[in-house]
């Protein structure tokens, strides 16, 4: 069985909120004439070729290309005739864009009363590795502006990526950028073709899970790709929510029943060691739980106080096999209202 299925089942106690973007159905792909960089980018962008007199930091002559997709989002990409492979010219260079960017950041975050942070650091994309300077500004009610230079030297040139995004699109961009490839990094000789657009997305959907967090818990970070959804109320009692891809076709050979007695096997596995650990009692039991009109089989767990015989902490954890992937939700409580709570959010929740 996969192992990122089996050390999933051990999260029951952490994990996160990612909001599922939705599939784009169009696509848009760049690559230069120069070091053939082949850019991927999700949706409709228009793409411009700046005029060679046009936003030239060192002065030489310089070929620039832009990609935009509204006037805050957008890739630019620029070569200028300009040997900085010696690192006296290059750090000159690299400080003249970044206080070209910071200049206009301290001027929009002025005039927009926004809070600013800044961090340098290096990039490496597709082997090649640029300094870069990431500009973050805040305003009151409005998505976080960001704005990153990546400088580099590549073969006896200047190499220059801007970036600026709003939040609800700068993961998607700033992945595009890693994922980047170089096919002529040293200038010479054909460019490679970029890759034609990906075709529309398949028609299997991605499952959305329909939830309401409950009063008083919170989101936290992720601690996995797989992981959609974490909360906890800060007092040891937490939820996850992942799902996970079918990536070596296991889950297309197996029946619900068969993961059931695998994953559960391991569940209580687990507990049986923690309440020994602990000199608790344990029991299980198992049922059917439908959600809208999904059914996801579940296990609850109790490790129980041996002289009260009361809960000390309760486990539960959901299974189905969703649209070809396996959802899994899992929560632990350390008290009664936390399992009331949790067990009648998930309960009321359903899957689309």
């Amino acid at each position: 069985m996969h192992s990122s299925i089996k050390r999933l089942v051990l999260l029951l106690a952490f994990t996160v909120m990612i909001f599922l973007t939705p599939p784009q159905s169009r696509a848009t792909t760049f690559t230069d004439p120069i070091f053939g960089w082949q850019l991927h980018l999700p949706g409709e962008w228009n793409i411009e070729v700046q005029k060679e007199d046009t936003g030239s930091i060192s002065g030489k002559p310089g070929r620039g290309w832009s990609l935009q997709k509204n006037p805050m989002t957008y890739v630019a990409f620029q070569v200028e005739e300009h040997d900085i492979r010696n690192s006296i010219i290059f750090e000159e260079f690299r400080e003249k864009n970044f206080e070209a960017i910071s200049a206009s950041m301290l001027y929009t975050a002025q005039k927009a009363g926004a809070q600013r942070t800044s961090k340098r650091e290096q990039v490496v994309i597709d082997g090649q590795v640029f300094d870069s300077l990431l500009w973050v500004l805040q305003a009151p009610n409005r998505p976080a502006l960001k704005s990153m230079t990546l400088v580099a030297p590549m073969a006896d040139k200047a190499v220059t990526i801007g970036i600026s995004c709003t939040d609800d699109i700068c993961q998607e961009l700033f992945d595009a950028i890693d994922a980047s490839r170089f096919s002529n990094p040293d200038g010479k000789g054909p460019v490679i073709p970029a890759p034609p657009a990906l075709p529309p997305p398949s028609m299997v959907s991605i499952p959305v899970w329909d939830f309401t967090i409950p009063i008083g818990w919170k989101r936290v970070a992720p601690e996995s790709p797989e992981e959609k959804l974490t909360i906890t109320d800060d007092q040891e009692n937490n939820l996850s929510y992942v799902l996970i891809e079918d990536e070596g076709q296991e889950l297309t050979s197996m029946t619900i029943l068969d993961l059931k007695n695998e994953l559960f096997k391991d569940t209580v596995t687990q507990f049986r060691e923690i309440a020994n650990e602990n000199e608790v009692l344990f029991n299980s039991g198992e049922d059917i739980i439908t959600l809208g009109k999904q059914p996801f089989q579940n296990i609850t767990i109790n490790l129980l106080d041996p002289n009260s015989k009361k809960p000390v902490m309760t486990a539960v954890q959901y299974i189905a096999i969703v649209h070809g992937r396996l959802a899994m939700i899992m929560f632990t409580c350390m008290d009664e209202k936390c399992y009331n709570d949790l067990r009648q959010a998930v309960e009321a929740s359903s899957f689309r």
